[in-house]
C-alpha cells in the first residue's frame, strides 16, 4: 500500500489530479513512437491555457511526469482539436507501464504548476484502496479529481 499513499499524498497536495483506467487503446502502442494515455478532454486544463485553447487548432506541449515517485521521462501532451482528443504521448519506448499487464490498471496524475506526477496502481488492493480514499467507485473515473 505504499504506492496508495504515496499517491493519495500526491492528488491531496496538487492543484489538479486526474484518474482513469488503462485500456488495450494506451497499452497497444506503448512500444512504438507514437505511444501515449489517451485522456479525458475534461483535462485539458492540465496541459494548456484557455488562451492557448483559443488559437484553436491542435496543441502540442512538452513535458515531464515523475513516475512512482521513482523516476522522470519527458512526454508530449497533445490536443487534437479536430477529434477533441488529449493525449500524453511520447513517453518513451522503454516505460515500464506499458505492457499488457498494466490494461485495467489505474492511472492517476497530478499537478502542481508545470510539475507533474504520475502514478500506476495495478493491484485490486491498491486500487480499491485508493478509490476508497476518495469515496469514488470504479465508474467515477476518467475526470478531473480536483
Amino acid at each position: 500500500m505504499v504506492f496508495v499513499d504515496q499517491t493519495v499524498d500526491a492528488v491531496s497536495n496538487a492543484e489538479k489530479a486526474y484518474c482513469k483506467f488503462l485500456s488495450y487503446s494506451d497499452i497497444k502502442g506503448m512500444n512504438s513512437q507514437k505511444n501515449g494515455f489517451l485522456l479525458s478532454r475534461f483535462a485539458i486544463y492540465m496541459f494548456f491555457s484557455i488562451q492557448e485553447l483559443r488559437k484553436k487548432g491542435n496543441l502540442r506541449k512538452n513535458g515531464m511526469i515523475k513516475w512512482q515517485n521513482d523516476f522522470t521521462s519527458d512526454c508530449l501532451f497533445v490536443w487534437d482539436a479536430r477529434k477533441k482528443e488529449l493525449w500524453i504521448t511520447e513517453i518513451g519506448v522503454n516505460f515500464p507501464y506499458g505492457d499488457q499487464d498494466y490494461i485495467g490498471a489505474l492511472f492517476v496524475l497530478t499537478q502542481n504548476e508545470n510539475y507533474y506526477q504520475g502514478f500506476v496502481l495495478n493491484t485490486d488492493d491498491d486500487i480499491q484502496g485508493f478509490l476508497n480514499v476518495f469515496g469514488m467507485s470504479p465508474v467515477e473515473t476518467d475526470r478531473i479529481l480536483k
